[in-house]
């Protein structure tokens, strides 16, 4: 008895699998016709999109400069410094952006405590922004000559304000959305004041000694509804839509 039970459970699986495969595999095919009249044709047609992105945006830092200092005994030290980038917005749909810069201090490697053996660094929390500014150089819109990108301007209750080590550091700089289309490039610059006052390590050594220092400014573009374009920057709207 188990064993013709067997045998039925194997008849049944088989049949199912047979039922299975002859069901046919039905596909949606693009439209056709089909004639067989002498002088008709028959054609076939099928639909596809042309579609765009918007590509991310970019900055690159053109160059980075520190007047140099001359060195006539131990006083309070003040040093400008000076970087220059370019920022593309090739997204063309105008949603704002906001740049912020960064800095990792200053060090030279025979800046050193010799009885500690610290190293005596330039830290970031010497160095403030003393001004920021862009100028749009290229908009390509589809309004012309109206000005189909964002305008820059500078977020003012920044300057004099310590630039953080870490990136994404101090908002120096904001791109508020506007409703138009259209593909900006622009021209930035930021101007930073390295202040070492007197009696600390790093004036003490970079006030003496004729060293040659090393830093690095890191900007930084944000973008999206992250950005409180409207609440903390006094932009109009928070989005181009």
């Amino acid at each position: 008895m188990r064993l013709r039970r067997h045998h039925l459970g194997r008849h049944l699986a088989i049949l199912v699998a047979i039922l299975v495969l002859a069901i046919p595999t039905l596909t949606a095919p693009m439209p056709a016709t089909a004639c067989s009249n002498p002088g008709c044709s028959t054609s076939s047609s099928g639909t596809t999109l042309l579609e765009s992105f918007f590509s991310p945006l970019s900055v690159s830092v053109n160059s980075t400069v520190c007047n140099e200092f001359a060195l006539s005994g131990q006083r309070d030290i003040t040093v400008p410094c000076f970087v220059t980038y370019t920022l593309h917005d090739p997204r063309g749909n105008n949603e704002g952006f906001l740049v912020l810069v960064a800095t990792s201090g200053f060090t030279n490697s025979l800046a050193v405590d010799t009885v500690t053996g610290a190293p005596v660094v330039i830290p970031p929390t010497d160095i403030s922004l003393t001004d920021s500014n862009a100028i749009l150089t290229n908009c390509f819109g589809l309004r012309a000559p109206i000005t189909t990108c964002e305008i820059p301007r500078p977020i003012t209750t920044s300057v004099g304000m310590v630039i953080p080590g870490t990136p994404p550091g101090l908002p120096i700089l904001v791109g508020c959305p506007t409703q138009e289309v259209g593909e900006g490039v622009y021209a930035g610059t930021i101007t930073s004041t390295v202040h070492l006052p007197l009696g600390t390590p790093e004036n003490e050594v970079f006030g003496k000694y004729p060293l040659s220092w090393s830093g690095t400014f890191t900007i930084t573009v944000q973008e999206g509804p992250a950005v409180p374009f409207v609440s903390t920057f006094g932009c109009p709207v928070a989005t181009s839509a």
